[in-house]
């Protein structure tokens, strides 16, 4: 696992690359420490409730994406600072991040796809996805109601977490 810094972006890279490459490993070694009988109870409390977020969907799902969004981003500022760069360079580095970005916003199937990779196929969908309440909009007494769409449960959070 790596170290997130605040002011170097190219360490959250590295930092998230770790995390997918080593995301069955560092969920392993989690439940080994929390099941382990020479750990202090403490210690197998700390690392049971970490364990259990890397089976959730979204945690796997967020992984892969961030992980595309910040190689891509990285490699884009390295090039930005690099002393040959020149402006034309810059602006289509720029456009060509801008329509990658775009692009894995429309391919939500193959981030799906390789987060259930990740997780080895055991995924627990959060329990609160499919949970919503019924929205209903006042109406005054010389309207009608009109049928609203309603997107609940992993529709929603996908819209509302990856395409917006």
């Amino acid at each position: 696992m790596k170290k997130i810094s605040d002011t170097r972006w190219s360490a959250r890279s590295d930092a998230i690359l770790s995390l997918k490459q080593g995301y069955h490993d560092i969920k392993n070694a989690l439940l080994d420490i929390a099941v382990a009988e020479n750990e202090k109870p403490v210690a197998k409390v700390e690392a049971k409730a970490p364990s259990k977020k890397f089976e959730k969907y979204e945690n796997a799902v967020l992984t892969v994406l961030w992980n595309r969004l910040l190689q891509r981003m990285n490699a884009v500022s390295k090039s930005l600072q690099s002393k040959d760069g020149y402006l034309f360079m810059a602006v289509e580095l720029l456009t060509s991040l801008q329509a990658f970005i775009t692009e894995v916003r429309n391919d939500y199937s193959s981030i799906e796809l390789e987060a259930l990779s990740l997780t080895k196929g055991v995924v627990i969908l959060d329990e609160n996805l499919n949970k919503n309440r019924l929205k209903k909009s006042k109406t005054f007494c010389d309207e009608l109601q009109e049928k609203e769409t309603m997107i609940e449960g992993k529709q929603k959070w996908i819209i509302e977490t990856v395409i917006r």
